[in-house]
């Protein structure tokens, strides 16, 4: 849940709709929906959302908008007789959020009307109009890049998908670039835990990878992230690949590192919230007591 505590911390300073993150993609694997102050996200499908924003008077989703209006009237009327002026104040807001919904819906147009499917692609596309939209300081979305590959043969599957990931990634980008955005939002994958890496004999046959809590890859795009490679691989007594500790101010991997490998997935933790601008005296109390890691600051162009 750690980018709900990203979301706790921009949203006051982006001034978006809503302080909990949204969750893309993630409608069919419930261990991938995102809970913000203990309460379980829905998930929103890029159709639903094109739907609601752009979709035809008869769409089920768009014949609500009618109802509300009428609905709003009506209460108009009520407060404009006996109605407090704390009742009609709210009554304006409702009126105003409307209003704005719509006039997002016609400046995102081209944005949502090239949402297709609920894939990798229409995510892209639909967290770029949310981003646009500044409903929310966070938007998750679900890219494959070889996932539960126990037994993915010649490793086709990750190969694949390692394809078609970049080329998501490269679409997010691109409408970020469209929206005038590029600068003003950061990109970063997530992995929760690693799968094998060379040295050990499933993989050298090529028969899959299974998983491996000795490795994992973070990868972050964004105006504040300073370009290179942060730490790295290197073999075990066994031969095996696995993750080394961590030089924080060269940001080399290195034997004798102040970030031990065992800590590095806190250290891209804390380095992605610098990323952010969020400085690590704020993000402190979002870390449990024996959580390890810093910052990286070779990772970064600047630290907060």
């Amino acid at each position: 849940m750690f980018v709900s505590a990203i979301a706790k911390h921009l949203s006051a300073c982006f001034h978006t709709v809503q302080a909990e993150p949204v969750a893309l993609g993630a409608g069919n694997n419930a261990s991938e929906l995102v809970s913000y102050a203990g309460r379980t996200l829905p998930s929103i499908r890029p159709l639903q959302l094109k739907q609601l924003l752009t979709g035809s008077k008869t769409d089920p989703l768009v014949r609500l908008q009618s109802v509300r209006d009428t609905a709003l009237d009506q209460l108009n009327q009520l407060a404009k007789s006996d109605g407090s002026a704390v009742q009609q104040k709210f009554l304006d807001a409702l009126a105003t959020s409307q209003t704005q919904v719509r006039a997002l819906a016609s400046q995102l147009s081209s944005t949502l009307s090239s949402i297709s499917d609920d894939g990798v692609k229409g995510q892209a596309l639909a967290a770029a109009a949310l981003i646009a939209a500044n409903v929310t300081p966070v938007v998750t979305i679900r890219i494959p890049f070889g996932g539960d590959n126990h037994s993915d043969q010649n490793l086709q599957a990750e190969a694949d998908q390692h394809l078609s990931g970049v080329q998501a990634i490269q679409t997010l980008m691109g409408n970020l670039k469209s929206l005038n955005l590029l600068d003003k939002v950061t990109f970063a994958t997530w992995n929760v835990f690693g799968r094998n890496l060379n040295g050990i004999a499933k993989v050298t046959s090529r028969a899959g990878r299974d998983h491996y809590g000795n490795h994992a890859v973070t990868l972050m795009i964004g105006k504040n992230v300073a370009p290179g490679v942060i730490g790295g691989p290197v073999a075990n007594s066994s031969g095996a690949y696995v993750a080394s500790a961590i030089d924080s101010s060269a940001g080399s991997a290195s034997a004798s590192g102040d970030i031990p490998a065992d800590a590095t997935h806190d250290a891209a933790a804390r380095t992605l919230a610098a990323a952010l601008g969020i400085p690590a005296g704020v993000m402190a109390n979002d870390f449990t007591s024996s959580a390890g890691g810093k910052v990286v600051p070779a990772a970064l162009t600047s630290v907060p």
